[in-house]
């Protein structure tokens, strides 16, 4: 991703409580509605340089020479540091608290950003920059939250909470904290990392993270001429990890977080809960609102809808994603894996050690009800998986990622007027010269937003155009791909985007898990209308203040039905009332993960019990061997109505294949040997379908 060209200004905004700053501010980052005319791929605007660099070749071999020599210095990123003046300008402490999960060492980060005269927080969610916002507020302080989709400006703020995104490269001050710094080292956001920590004009910047990035924080702080102090710290509350496994999901107990990977097995695995067991059941994955998220934090720690968490009181048990295991405030006696494995977006892949401390670290809290934190698998054969997992020693994070700014490939694009925008980033990321302590970003989703916004025919100057490319959509949501498409096309054409361009039925109350699907869909456009409108031209977006209202409203109905479909007794069916290709798809996943989990189950645990055990490890569930018929009868499914197979999808194992044999298999395996991560989606043949095969075998 790249960084927002109007960024800074949205700080700007935040301190002055004044609206006037924000629509000044986007005058930097877009025009007039006459310079959108002239862009149909490339540049709308051309400096100097470029228009002189790009003349014929009849003008001689020093005019090509010179041209080259531009493009090369364009692309040359060797030198961030000195991209930012204002840090440069002052002699900087930078002060590392490193350490594992619950040590300490963002607490005392957060006590010197307090006794300062000024300063600002840096954090990796929402919920975080809210949570530290009200803890300083609280403790009163005048401090203005800042994230991507919502500002809080305070008058006379002398103190600022924000996503790391959202980081504040102008505006000196006494105290910076950057969260999680180890994310310097992360393919999708370690650039924002990167930015901050080159950046922040603080007299004294305290970042916090894993020891692992030690080694790159030196050679980082070595570059920018600053001081570099370190903190380390051991974890204050214990960490046991339990001889024995969880095999049934009634086994689990009140303060104990389940922990899954995908969406769909959180809500499966929710109702298994409630048909299983007298328990009450929170929930916390990505997709959640974070008021949301928020809510089910609360409630998990003892506290009702509405009200701040008792520790005394009874608590739920949780069902999450790796979602945990950063910026939620939750008071987890123990951390059950179901698998030790996560697919990544290509492939099913094992955690890795540094994931799985981070979420295991979650168990126990110092000074809480749960001092002493456990941690433990639902698969026997996966308990030797975790405990070598926290063993490993860390491994050194060796480069920071980087991204080009927005003027930087505005240059680009205007030194390269016949390139369409898809391929001034493929080009550009190509071309960009990097020393050896960084590595280029990822920047497969804004190449994807591209070419989907290519398509649309929008006139847009480079900045403007590559705000929507680096706009929280991901390209492969349906929902809000589209309607990034309506947005573009709308500002392109008629310089306002209006609410109604958003295209949603009258919000409705969750009466089924598909409802709640739809209500998060509606949100996550909500949010990407409310983004935009923060760094684009302010009264290009006329609705902003309609949609607030109808986000906050989306967000209390998904709070609403997560707490009625806890107290449901209803059976989530994957199998039934697809309502659209994306539903089906998740259903046919969620039946290709159960089955593999099963075959791996049956595998490691030498032989099934009699009347089964699912991925969900329940006596009362279905025989594993049902599972098979299931699949093939989703996927036959998919393909009546579809005519096609699931795009984009791994599946690892046969459907028909029997998964009592994997017993038979070599118990040396960690996996059936007939599972082939790597191969495609199944053909018709193998699903005993009377379809010819698409494109060959």
């Amino acid at each position: 991703m790249f960084c927002p060209p109007s960024q800074r200004p949205l700080a700007d905004e935040a301190r002055s409580s004044s609206s006037s700053s924000s629509s000044s501010s986007s005058s930097s980052s877009s025009s007039s509605s006459s310079s959108r005319k002239a862009t149909g791929g490339g540049s709308a605007r051309h400096n100097s340089k470029s228009s002189t660099s790009s003349e014929s070749n009849s003008s001689g071999g020093s005019r090509s020479s010179e041209y080259t020599q531009d493009v090369g210095e364009l692309t040359d990123l060797t030198d961030p540091a000195s991209w930012y003046p204002a840090a440069r300008s002052i002699q900087r402490t930078i002060i590392a608290h490193l350490g594992p999960t619950n040590s300490g060492k963002t607490h005392a980060a957060l006590s010197a950003l307090k006794a300062a005269e000024s300063g600002s927080y840096y954090g990796p969610l929402r919920l975080l920059a809210c949570e530290v916002a009200d803890r300083l507020s609280a403790e009163g302080l005048r401090c203005s939250l800042v994230t991507g989709q919502e500002i809080k400006a305070v008058a006379g703020a002398t103190h600022m909470s924000c996503t790391v995104e959202m980081a504040d490269l102008n505006r000196r001050m006494d105290v910076a904290v950057l969260d999680e710094v180890q994310m310097l080292g992360d393919y999708g956001r370690g650039w924002a990392w990167t930015r901050a920590l080159l950046g922040v004009p603080a007299l004294s910047l305290h970042v916090c993270g894993d020891p692992a990035a030690l080694p790159l924080l030196r050679s980082l702080v070595e570059q920018c001429g600053d001081i570099l102090e370190v903190h380390t710290y051991q974890r204050l509350s214990p960490l046991v990890v339990m001889e024995n496994a969880v095999l049934h999901v009634e086994d689990l107990q009140p303060g104990d977080c389940l922990v899954v990977f995908s969406r769909r097995l959180i809500h499966v695995m929710k109702q298994q809960l409630l048909r299983l067991s007298d328990h009450r059941v929170c929930v916390v994955y990505g997709a959640l609102p974070p008021q949301a998220r928020r809510q089910q934090a609360v409630m998990f720690n003892g506290g009702e809808k509405g009200s701040e968490a008792d520790e005394s009181a009874p608590q739920h048990v949780l069902v999450a994603t790796d979602a945990v295991g950063m910026g939620l405030n939750l008071n987890i006696r123990r951390i059950v894996f179901s698998t030790m494995q996560k697919f990544d977006g290509s492939s099913m892949r094992p955690l890795t050690p540094s994931e799985v401390r981070q979420i295991a670290g979650r168990a126990g809290r110092y000074s809480s009800s749960h001092p002493t934190g456990y941690v433990t698998t639902m698969h026997r054969a996966d308990l030797e998986d975790l405990k070598i997992a926290l063993a490993a020693p860390s491994q050194d994070i060796t480069q920071a990622f980087l991204m080009p700014r927005p003027e930087d490939l505005s240059a680009f694009a205007s030194a390269h007027p016949d390139y369409n925008y898809a391929s001034i980033l493929k080009a550009f990321a190509k071309a960009a010269q990097l020393s050896t302590l960084y590595a280029y970003g990822d920047f497969t989703n804004a190449h994807k937003l591209a070419v989907l916004l290519r398509s649309s025919g929008a006139t847009l100057p480079p900045e403007e155009f590559f705000t929507f490319c680096v706009s929280p959509a991901n390209a492969d949501d349906p929902a809000v791909s589209s309607a990034l498409l309506r947005f573009v096309s709308s500002y392109s054409r008629r310089g306002t985007v209006p609410a109604a361009t958003l295209q949603h039925a009258t919000l409705r109350a969750a009466l089924t898990e598909a409802d709640l699907k739809k209500l998060e869909e509606v949100y996550r456009t909500q949010d990407l209308y409310v983004w935009l409108a923060y760094r684009l031209p302010r009264h290009s977006f006329p609705g902003l203040a309609e949609v607030m209202r109808s986000r906050e409203r989306c967000s209390e109905l998904i709070e609403q039905g997560l707490e009625d479909l806890s107290n449901s007794e209803s059976e989530f069916s994957p199998e039934d009332h697809f309502a659209d290709r994306d539903q089906m798809e998740d259903a046919a996943e969620v039946l290709a993960q159960e089955y593999q989990e099963t075959r791996s189950y049956a595998l490691l645990c030498e032989q099934l019990q009699p009347g089964g055990c699912t991925i969900h490890h329940s006596k009362r569930q279905p025989n594993p061997e049902d599972l098979p018929d299931r699949m093939t009868h989703t996927l036959e499914r998919y393909h009546t109505e579809f005519d096609t197979d699931p795009p984009g999808k791994i599946w690892p194992c046969d459907a028909t294949a029997d998964p009592s044999a994997a017993a038979q298999a070599d118990s040396s395996a960690s996996l059936p040997s007939d599972i082939d991560r790597k191969r495609p989606f199944p053909g018709p043949d193998e699903r005993h379908s009377t379809k010819a095969p698409r494109g060959g075998s």
